[in-house]
């Protein structure tokens, strides 16, 4: 579909074009093509003619239509059958408006005055206006329809958009802009308001787009509290279908026209945008918002709103992976939401810090949040939200579940949380709980099911807009590829998806993505350039305190020294980190640091130093212990085999083993 910058302004729901293309004024040839074009019914057009016309529009195809209509009208061109003809004595003397606009104005002038007035109240509706919505305006304007249709003013449409009425247009936009210009500010008042209140009676039931357009006509009119009603309500349809930028762009909107009279709704609002952008990913939005808010809110205070900012802003500090900036936010929501008896607050709050207590390694710690968030739930009013936020708060469970190795019950409960949400017809929780269901496959190694399931979260993120939730999907896909040692393909997702994470401040998903570009590199040969990857993932694990991640950037970058001829580096990077094993990390779970130690063993391995053998039988014992809590005997052994840092130490023990037999 084309049209013009105008559709934008009609229908901005329709989301940004795919591709703009600028028109440039007509080049001579074009422009001496498309006169003869106009004046095709003359035997002979006389250069004169065509010179007015071409030199007068300066490559404007439209201004030469109206320059041929207006010498017709003067005279200076006769309309004949079967033949025009001119005058050409006259083209020296005719007197033609110096622009576009002047010789609209002068069309417009020249109309008999009923014909005039109708076609000025007809531009109080728009560039598209309905005879019904003229007649609200002047019960009489209709009669001069005909007329200004037979004078190509306007013409009519073959459907209407209203039942029982027909619907016209100005034959060009500009046109029309002319004739709205030409009203004083007290008419135009009046015709916005005689059209908002027509419009009123026929936008029950109707998209965004009507809604819309009946608050601008009550914007004009001066009747804000119809206008702020109209675009609100067009804002929530637009939600509803996911229509973010038009729902932003009508929110808006109502901010402005409320002003400091109801600093609650306004908050409200606020809030609302804090979503859209939310979902958009939008984060620079998202800080704004969170300043416009709490500025808001130290001139009009509001407890059970402060405390829902400070959980708006340690949700957003999680969404950048800063872990003690989301705790500081959340425990202040929690703290205020508690002494308020704000339920919901209350309850996301604290499903917020069993959450933080996953991310720390602490499932157990997650759990007791979790206990404490569900009892806030069932507090919640049903209308306010309370099936959602206890769906929520079951797949931080489930996931927290899988963390502790019960994945069945963990899986159960997912699953039943995407039924709901589907009967709910909640998409954003849909995906929520598509996510939790990858999370439980990824440690089992299922990896058919993992790509189906983010498959499907990846079109359903697309098609409402959520960017961070696109971002997740093409990282589980990654994921799989890499695990099925498909190269290419996960460097393919990694490619695409790195930049998305950035722009949406996703640091979790861009840390591991930086991670896998170093180990698909070295897997391809590249050492170097995976070196460089690890060494950046470091850094930012560091930077978002994640003790564990940056030991495995560390321990990948140690093997890619070893490759590069580094002993010396590699050596000293390997013992700070096994030292390490006996100090900050002594009391972490074995299998936590599996992922790390790895790599150490490789880099030892190929350095010849002797603790490489020992440490791969501790490996070997902790992949044995890990795959015996994780699932029963009957499917250990693919497991093993699916995953691919446990194959790996597998792989190796066999190796070594066959080494010893063969001495």
């Amino acid at each position: 579909m084309t049209g013009r910058p105008a559709l934008r302004t009609r229908r901005p729901d329709w989301g940004t074009p795919d591709t703009i293309v600028p028109l440039d004024p007509l080049a001579a040839a074009q422009s001496d093509e498309l006169a003869q074009a106009l004046l095709q019914r003359m035997d002979g057009v006389p250069a004169k003619l065509t010179e007015l016309i071409v030199g007068r529009a300066e490559g404007n195809p439209y201004y030469m239509e109206e320059l041929v209509r207006r010498l017709i009208d003067d005279g200076v061109i006769v309309v004949g059958e079967p033949h025009w003809t001119v005058q050409v004595e006259r083209l020296q003397t005719v007197r033609l408006p110096g622009t576009l606009v002047g010789l609209l104005q002068a069309r417009l002038d020249s109309l008999p005055a009923r014909e005039r007035l109708a076609a000025r109240q007809a531009s109080v509706i728009g560039h598209v206006f309905w005879d019904g919505a003229l007649q609200a305006v002047d019960d009489k304007a209709t009669k001069a329809l005909p007329a200004l249709q037979r004078a190509a003013f306007v013409r009519s449409s073959e459907t209407s958009d209203f039942e029982g009425t027909a619907e016209r247009q100005f034959d060009h936009h500009l046109l029309h802009q002319v004739t709205y210009d030409t009203l004083l500010k007290a008419e135009r008042r009046l015709g916005h308001g005689a059209v908002a209140r027509w419009l009123t009676e026929r936008t029950q039931g109707r998209g965004a787009e009507f809604l819309a357009m009946t608050g601008e006509h009550a914007e004009r009119a001066g009747e804000t509290a119809l206008a702020i009603d109209c675009f609100d309500q067009a804002a929530g349809e637009a939600q509803q279908r996911f229509a973010n930028t038009a729902a932003l762009s009508w929110l808006r909107r109502v901010v402005t026209l409320l002003g400091e009279s109801a600093p609650g709704r306004r908050f409200d609002v606020l809030n609302r945008l804090e979503k859209i952008t939310d979902i958009m990913g939008a984060r620079s939005m998202q800080d704004a918002l969170h300043v416009e808010m709490a500025a808001l809110l130290e001139r009009h205070p509001d407890d059970t709103r402060q405390a829902e900012l400070w959980f708006s802003m340690g949700l957003l500090a999680t969404r950048r992976g800063e872990a003690v900036e989301s705790e500081r936010h959340t425990l202040r929501a929690w703290e205020l939401a508690e002494r308020c008896g704000v339920a919901k607050t209350a309850a996301m709050s604290q499903g917020q810090l069993g959450w933080l207590k996953r991310v720390a390694l602490d499932p157990h710690g997650a759990q007791e949040h979790l206990k404490t968030a569900l009892l806030w739930a069932g507090r919640i009013e049903v209308d306010d939200g309370r099936a959602e936020t206890e769906s929520k708060l079951l797949l931080v469970s489930a996931m927290t579940l899988s963390d502790l190795c019960q994945f069945d019950e963990a899986r159960k409960t997912a699953l039943a949380v995407l039924s709901h949400a589907e009967l709910l017809g909640a998409p954003r929780l849909q995906l929520s709980a598509l996510d939790a269901l990858v999370s439980i496959a990824s440690p089992l190694g299922r990896w058919g099911e993992m790509k189906r399931v983010a498959e499907r979260a990846l079109a359903l993120a697309k098609a409402i807009g959520a960017a961070d939730r696109v971002v997740l999907a093409q990282s589980h896909l990654a994921d799989v590829a890499w695990a099925l040692d498909d190269h290419e393909t996960a460097m393919r997702w990694h490619e695409q998806l790195l930049p998305s994470a950035r722009a949406t401040g996703d640091r979790r998903t861009e840390v591991s993505s930086l991670q896998h570009l170093g180990l698909i590199q070295r897997e391809q040969g590249d050492t170097r350039t995976a070196l460089q990857w690890h060494v950046q993932a470091q850094a930012l694990y560091e930077a978002l305190d994640d003790q564990n991640g940056a030991c495995a950037a560390a321990a990948w970058g140690a093997l890619c020294k070893t490759l590069l001829d580094q002993p010396d580096a590699a050596l000293s990077t390997v013992d700070q980190l096994l030292q390490l094993l006996d100090g900050d990390l002594a009391e972490h779970p074995a299998h936590e640091t599996i992922g790390w130690r790895w790599p150490c063993q490789q880099a030892l391995e190929a350095l010849g130093d002797a603790r490489a053998g020992p440490m791969l039988e501790q490996l070997f014992a902790d992949v044995h212990a890990r795959a015996t809590e994780m699932t029963d005997t009957t499917d250990r052994v693919r497991l093993i085999q699916a995953l691919p840092v446990f194959r790996g130490i597998v792989a190796a023990h066999a190796r070594r083993g066959e080494a010893n037999a063969a001495h």
